[in-house]
């Protein structure tokens, strides 16, 4: 219509505890030019809609303290002059729940993880919206994967959740490890302290995270223990948590995110020939694990190439490769014009 708005220019506030979560659907919109304000507390969505100026809150169910339900009743009982859409989302699909949410003032009931498409199709029912042209899945088909993903994953399960964008998907995983890293031992704590309700929220969040990054193994226990621990039932054991923490490391592995940060560096001598081998994996857009150019960087800076070797580093954290071997190629000519030819064994 005349007064119909555009999606783009919509505010939209996504509340979830699990920072996670919040990311996913920051990643997800962006591709489509939306910005997402993300808060994790149901206190600060009551607080943040009571400025104005909100179209939507896209409102996970179970928030701790107060949970969604609670904060749409409260945001529904604020006297505002523009009325924002509540979307609940929940890992949850049983009727009773979506019921209950739309009972508490929630205009439509989303699942978790969600789908962009889902997501639209709701806003142009309950909005004047233009309908968007979302944004084609960059289709991975034919592109070798610059990682070895763990075997573990459904790849293909878990780019759908970033429209196809191995970028995004590296970025998830990366949420992923730190907001999770400590949970398996948070979950041995919980059960040891026979804390179930503790336990409960534990896998119920990691149910939801671990399908974002195709993780289906750990959502499908996660989701059984959370069943059983909501009937105050004990696990017989954590071995959920051994399991995380062989997943985490795995994938940390996989996409080079390193915590042991005690690096060697490269020998002075072979920094020549280190970087010719690097100019041949980047210039093929291959990947090269930290473990071997985290030491060539470090003997860069040893060498007095500070600078150079802060702008290679960030392009290789970028993934951005074929920049990469263009800046070595520069690093190359300024190790032969600062060495000695005597030493130097010159790239053949």
């Amino acid at each position: 219509g005349e007064n119909s708005k555009k999606l783009q220019n919509l505010k939209i506030v996504s509340v979830d505890d699990v920072a996670l979560n919040n990311e996913v659907i920051q990643g997800l919109m962006q591709q489509d030019g939306l910005t997402i304000e993300t808060l994790s507390s149901g206190a600060d969505a009551v607080e943040r809609a009571s400025r104005g100026d909100v179209d939507l809150f896209l409102m996970d169910v179970h928030l701790p303290e107060l949970d969604g339900l609670e904060t749409t009743k409260r945001i529904r009982s604020l006297e505002l002059e523009h009325k924002p859409l509540i979307f609940g989302l929940s890992a949850s699909v049983l009727p009773e729940d979506r019921e209950q949410g739309l009972d508490a003032g929630m205009d439509d009931y989303l699942n978790k993880p969600f789908e962009k498409e889902a997501l639209f199709q709701a806003l142009i029912q309950h909005l004047d919206v233009e309908p968007l042209k979302i944004s084609e899945p960059a289709s991975t088909a034919g592109q070798p994967s610059r990682i070895q993903w763990p075997s573990y994953m459904d790849l293909e399960y878990a780019l759908k959740q970033t429209s196809g964008s191995e970028e995004a998907l590296i970025n998830l995983a990366r949420a992923f490890i730190n907001g999770f890293k400590d949970q398996a031992a948070e979950y041995r704590k919980a059960l040891a302290s026979d804390d179930l309700k503790q336990a409960q929220m534990l896998m119920h969040r990691l149910k939801g995270a671990s399908a974002y990054i195709g993780d289906l193994e750990i959502k499908a226990q996660a989701a059984a223990l959370e069943t059983m621990l909501k009937q105050s039932e004990r696990p017989q054991d954590s071995a959920i948590a051994d399991l995380l923490e062989a997943h985490i490391k795995q994938l940390s592995d996989a996409i080079g995110e390193d915590y042991v940060e005690e690096i060697s560096s490269t020998p002075q001598d072979q920094l020549p020939s280190r970087t010719n081998e690097l100019i041949g994996a980047y210039s093929d857009n291959c990947f090269v694990p930290p473990s071997e150019w985290k030491p060539y960087i470090k003997g860069l800076q040893v060498f007095g190439l500070t600078q150079a070797a802060s702008e290679l580093s960030a392009l290789i954290e970028e993934h951005e490769f074929p920049s990469a071997a263009s800046k070595l190629i520069e690093i190359r000519s300024e190790i032969e014009h600062r060495g000695d030819p005597e030493t130097l064994n010159r790239g053949s």
